[in-house]
């Protein structure tokens, strides 16, 4: 693979990839391995951060993406194909960073002392400081970094490492703090809610695969914060299965709650996803997934036909099971009006708003918008609390009293 173009795996391939790394080294005599036997490793319960329920069909078509990418050889060994890593000469890397990085991709972030350990049966290193030296090499590989070393949790001795094949590390994993469970974006009654993306800046529409990394990522750090996974564009669009199987991804990462965009058919999908366990945090107005269809930036439910939808879809979205809501540029009327009908003795639906005045029951602000970190003009719900602040969290710390102390949002300058 050439080293001018980057290398990016869903969690499956990285999944798939790394298994193949590990069984050549520890089941050489069933080496390459069947179909059968690479499903089992991908869904191993131990020694795997996360734990993953991945089906025939995603192992069938993450091999063939690494087939493609030279990553993977496929063979024919009796009546079965038989597959087998290529990822020393794929990657162009030794052998000895091969099976860091396999460690990595299979357990998650590991100090180097947890990986000279969780290596030995792929590569006995001398001692962690040789673990360290092909670490640092690896975050220091140019045009792109294989690695990064993470900031120190409070109370650890060491700094993790964590693989970047899967993408970049949470703000949190990098600064070593819980920014949502100490001073990030609350609600009134205390509840940290992350939001996932920033105005300006890309919506993941072109994510089909759930992130569980950054999940994973928060939950380490969080405390007592309830971590909502957003489901990606594409990946509950297909069937109720398909919308099951990617929310398993983020639960299984540790998510409390998935979130899912749209009303009408969507209800189909919670109704689903809630009769098997796992909550549900729906999102109604403006849909960032889906903001070309809407004709751009735009406040929804304005008029009296297009208020009526959204109350519809609403009540819909409840009665199908949903236990959370954002309202996204909804006119600030409407959202009281849907937070009192939603939030009753028989109702249980609670509503978070963003640009939606401040009567919902909960608020939440995207945290580089709030810190005034983006492309352009902010939007007008949007406040920057770097604005007097010394550091990020006493920004963070400051958009919490003022959503709790309720001077933000004022509905005359941040709603509609």
């Amino acid at each position: 693979m050439s080293e001018s173009n980057p290398i990016e795996l869903s969690p499956v391939e990285a999944r798939v990839l790394a298994v193949l790394v590990e069984k050549m080294h520890t089941v050489p005599d069933t080496y390459p391995l069947s179909i059968n036997a690479l499903l089992a490793g991908c869904n191993q319960k131990t020694s795997r951060d996360p734990v993953m329920e991945v089906s025939d069909a995603e192992v069938h078509a993450a091999l063939e993406s690494l087939r493609r990418r030279s990553l993977v050889i496929e063979s024919s060994g009796g009546r079965v194909m038989r597959y087998s890593e290529n990822a020393r000469r794929g990657l162009g890397l030794p052998g000895e960073t091969v099976a860091l990085m396999a460690t990595l991709m299979l357990r998650g972030p590991q100090t180097a002392a947890e990986l000279r350990a969780n290596c030995e049966r792929l590569h006995r290193f001398s001692d962690v400081s040789a673990v360290e030296a092909y670490l640092d090499e690896l975050a220091a590989r140019q045009p792109q970094a294989f690695v990064v070393k993470l900031a120190r949790q409070p109370g650890a001795r060491e700094s993790r490492w964590m693989h970047l094949f899967c993408g970049e590390p949470s703000a949190a994993m990098l600064t070593g703090g819980s920014l949502t469970d100490h001073s990030g974006p609350l609600n009134r009654t205390g509840a940290a809610l992350p939001q996932g993306t920033a105005a300006g800046l890309p919506q993941g529409s072109d994510r089909p695969s759930p992130d569980w990394s950054v999940v994973r990522g928060l939950r380490r750090v969080q405390g007592t914060a309830w971590v909502i996974g957003d489901l990606p564009f594409g990946s509950y669009h297909e069937s109720r299965e398909q919308a099951l199987r990617s929310a398993t991804v983020l639960m299984q990462a540790g998510a409390h709650m998935v979130k899912l965009e749209g009303g009408g058919w969507t209800a189909e999908v919670v109704h689903f996803l809630v009769e098997r366990g796992i909550p549900v945090c729906a999102h109604l107005g403006l849909t960032p997934q889906t903001v070309h269809a809407l004709g751009g930036y735009r406040v929804q439910g304005k008029g009296d036909e297009a208020a009526a939808t959204l109350r519809r879809h609403a009540l819909e979205l409840e009665q199908a099971g949903a236990a959370m809501m954002v309202l996204e540029m909804v006119p600030a009327g409407l959202a009281a009006e849907l937070t009192a009908e939603l939030r009753t003795e028989r109702k249980g639906c609670a509503t978070i708003g963003i640009g939606a005045g401040c009567a919902t029951s909960g608020q939440v602000l995207v945290m580089h918008d709030m810190l005034g970190i983006n492309l352009g003009k902010n939007p007008r719900f949007v406040r920057n609390f770097m604005d007097g602040a010394g550091s990020v969290r006493e920004a963070m710390a400051a958009y919490v009293r003022a959503v709790k102390d309720g001077s933000f949002p004022i509905d005359e300058l941040h709603a509609w």
